[in-house]
């Protein structure tokens, strides 16, 4: 009896942990998805004051130089990240990947501003930009787009963004909404 009243009471310390809101400042995964060197991340974050929103990061790893010795070699590469505006709601944000969706069925050279939040460091987003997206043809066929943004001492960085990956986040944001149906 005393183990089932405290497999009862973890099970109701579990369910209230993951009740609780969300802090502001901190980021929460929904979806991670790694193609090739690159890794897209679908999250949700809370500002200060409260406002809430899900965000696309697209993280960029830009590798400066190498150094090689005889006691090995040293890399020196940054890591810039710039998140795109998803929305506020769970609708927003499918809406939002639809239509990144659709960028693909457009023509080669469509160049479209879309909103974005630059990462400060430490998980936390900071000022609102506008980066430009790119549909750009693959080599062997397809679409990818091209996401610039601002990457620190006036250079610019370059996320490139598959078809598949897109699907892939909009399939785990949808299987996130049937294990969570009430956020």
């Amino acid at each position: 009896m005393k183990r089932i009243l405290i497999l009862v009471a973890f099970a109701l310390l579990s369910v209230a942990a993951m009740a609780q809101n969300q802090r502001a400042g901190e980021r929460y995964e929904v979806a991670e998805v790694s193609v090739n060197d690159e890794v897209y991340s679908l999250f949700t974050y809370t500002d200060d004051d409260g406002t809430f929103g899900y965000y696309l990061s697209l993280g960029h790893v830009d590798e400066h130089f190498s150094i090689g010795s005889i006691l090995g070699s040293f890399t020196y590469s940054t890591y810039d990240e710039t998140c795109l505006c998803m929305g506020a709601t769970r609708d927003e944000a499918f809406a939002s990947l639809d239509t990144i969706l659709a960028l693909y069925n457009r023509e080669v050279g469509t160049v479209l501003e879309l909103p974005a939040r630059m990462c400060t460091g430490g998980n936390k987003l900071g000022q609102e930009i506008d980066i430009t997206c790119e549909v750009h043809k693959k080599w062997l066929g397809g679409k990818r787009l091209w996401f610039y943004f601002p990457s620190g001492d006036d250079k610019v960085g370059v996320v490139y963004l598959n078809k598949g990956a897109v699907k892939q986040l909009r399939w785990s944001l949808s299987l996130d909404s049937k294990l969570h149906p009430d956020k």
